[in-house]
Order: C-alpha cells, then sequence, then structure tokens
C-alpha cells in the first residue's frame, strides 16, 4: 500500500496522510484531519473545480533506500 502526504506548493509545508488505498481516499483522510487547520476541503477530481496550491504526493517505498516519489495528483477545492 502506498504511502501519501499533501504539499502546499506555496509554503512547502507538508502533511502526512499515512498508508491509503487510494489517492481519493488520502485526499478525505487530509480533509478530516487537516481541513480546519487549511481553511478548506479538497478531492481529486478536477471536474468544475478550481485547482488549489496543495498537491497530493503519492510515495512507494525501496528497501533499503527508502521512500521514493510515484507521482503527484493536484488537488482541486470541494464545492459546498
Amino acid at each position: 500500500m502506498p504511502l501519501f502526504k499533501v504539499i502546499n506548493e506555496d509554503d512547502l509545508k507538508e502533511y502526512q496522510c499515512g498508508q491509503q488505498l487510494v489517492a481519493e481516499g488520502a485526499a478525505i483522510y487530509f480533509n478530516a484531519q487537516y481541513g480546519r487547520t487549511v481553511g478548506n476541503e479538497f478531492t481529486t477530481q478536477g471536474i468544475e473545480a478550481d485547482r488549489a496550491t496543495y498537491v497530493l504526493v503519492e510515495q512507494g517505498r525501496n528497501y533499503p533506500r527508502g521512500l521514493f516519489e510515484v507521482r503527484r495528483i493536484p488537488l482541486y477545492y470541494k464545492k459546498q
């Protein structure tokens, strides 16, 4: 199972989201854990939504070198 984290591209602050099965699950976890802190909720679904400055980063593990970046997924503001 991959590890996920969210990075704010403006200030490079990182938010750990742990192991999740899918990217949208990591976005839901981020919203639950950090939504109040950052003042918004996000989704990976960009249909008719504005792109945020936050990026979801999927990480894989490679023993013995550690974590490596698999892909970056843009986050979008969730419509209220």
